[in-house]
């Protein structure tokens, strides 16, 4: 039915409950006017109130995973081992998640580490890196190389600090170490909402893209949601 069509039929249906007010139950014309208008403020009020307490779509859980493939050029990145090649395989056995991490995004400002096992209401975790030839240390309790993903003020980064970075009290190292994944916070924010939103992968890929991660897919996973750079993939699937 048209929208004109369907305004004057609710027109003509209002005019008729107020004929009967008046001339079937013996309302005055004021009693009926002050009377709908405290209803129509009524229904409004209730429907505010509703909307309060009352998520219109549910919040949608996701599990993320990032793949530090690359390590050794992050290591390089970084300015170590310069001169030697450091034994990869035992660097990656030695770490929690060997090179892989896991999260899920269970509540707009919850989170939990799934590869370190705790919870956090924010995105917010070190995951030390074991030194191998020249990085070991002779001294006990000596800080190690570390992976952290941090806040910054646009975005979360998964970023490769040295053990030298972190002794820096009593500054902080926000804005040091060799950064290898930037998730914006837009990012974030789009994955909400209607997953079948017209063009919404697209507004991803486009996000995700300028903060250097570029879509990959193959064909056996050809709607695979996994992205790539020099240092891993990043990836993630709702739970």
């Amino acid at each position: 039915m048209p929208k004109l069509k369907r305004l004057l039929w609710s027109g003509f249906l209002f005019f008729v409950v107020a004929l009967v007010a008046v001339y079937g139950a013996d309302f005055t014309w004021r009693q009926v006017l002050v009377g709908g208008l405290a209803m129509l403020i009524f229904h409004y009020a209730d429907k505010q109130f509703g909307a309060a307490f009352t998520n219109n779509r549910p919040f949608t859980r996701y599990q993320f995973a990032i793949s530090v493939t690359n390590l050794g050029g992050a290591l390089q990145a970084a300015g170590l081992y310069a001169d030697e090649l450091p034994a990869m395989p035992s660097i990656y056995e030695g770490m929690s998640g060997k090179g892989g991490m896991v999260f899920t995004w269970l509540e707009p400002e919850l989170f939990f580490i799934n590869t370190t096992n705790q919870f956090e209401s924010h995105l917010d975790f070190f995951i030390d890196v074991p030194a191998d030839g020249s990085r070991k240390s002779e001294r006990p309790l000596e800080l190690s190389d570390t992976l952290e993903m941090r806040m910054t003020a646009e975005a979360y980064e998964l970023v490769l600090l040295t053990r030298e970075q972190r002794y820096c009290w009593p500054q902080t190292t926000r804005g040091s170490g060799v950064v290898l994944f930037r998730l914006p916070y837009t990012f974030w924010k789009e994955m909400q909402g209607d997953p079948y939103e017209a063009g919404k992968h697209d507004k991803v890929k486009a996000i995700l893209s300028g903060a250097g991660l570029t879509y990959w897919a193959d064909s056996e996973v050809s709607s695979a949601w996994e992205y790539k750079n020099e240092y891993g993939t990043f990836r993630w699937w709702d739970v």
